[in-house]
């Protein structure tokens, strides 16, 4: 209904939303590896940029071989999130002590889980979000009783 023209400067300001977030988000990723899961000593120049270089390429590969719709994306993007920090902040919230290595154990299981719901095809039974969240609350059932869970959070 628009003529050719406007629906040009309509498509350029879709793309051009669209690349500003993927822009941002490959940036937050590569600052969020290099400023908090590298030490600090190895935070240089060199090592900020050769992170951007690989979530860049990890997102370009996931764009190009995944095979799915951006809406199977998102919502599968959407259940490792949710799986992976939602039963940690939900156990940050009623005030227990979560030690650094059963967090971490939490959200690698949670994440595991999701990925392997989804690949074995049984998101149809049930959206994958519920499996990896309760393995993620049975992860830190177990390990907040064990002695594991005590040696690794005095080190």
């Amino acid at each position: 209904m628009l003529p050719e023209i406007l629906i040009g400067v309509v498509l350029a300001g879709i793309f051009a939303a669209t690349m500003s977030t993927a822009d941002s988000q490959i940036l937050s990723c590569s600052a969020a590896i290099t400023r908090d899961i590298l030490p600090k000593e190895r935070d240089t120049l060199f090592i900020t940029k050769a992170a951007t270089a690989v979530v860049t390429i990890i997102a370009l590969q996931i764009s190009i071989f995944g095979g799915n719709n951006v809406f199977d994306l998102v919502i599968i993007a959407w259940s490792i999130l949710g799986a992976a920090f939602g039963p940690l902040l939900f156990i940050y919230a009623t005030n227990c002590k979560v030690s650094e290595f059963t967090g971490i154990t939490m959200i690698v299981i949670a994440l595991i889980v999701t990925i392997g719901w989804r690949q074995m095809g049984l998101g149809g039974s049930m959206y994958e979000i519920a499996p990896g969240m309760i393995s993620s609350f049975i992860a830190y059932f177990i390990l907040s009783r064990t002695k594991l869970n005590s040696i690794k959070s005095k080190s």
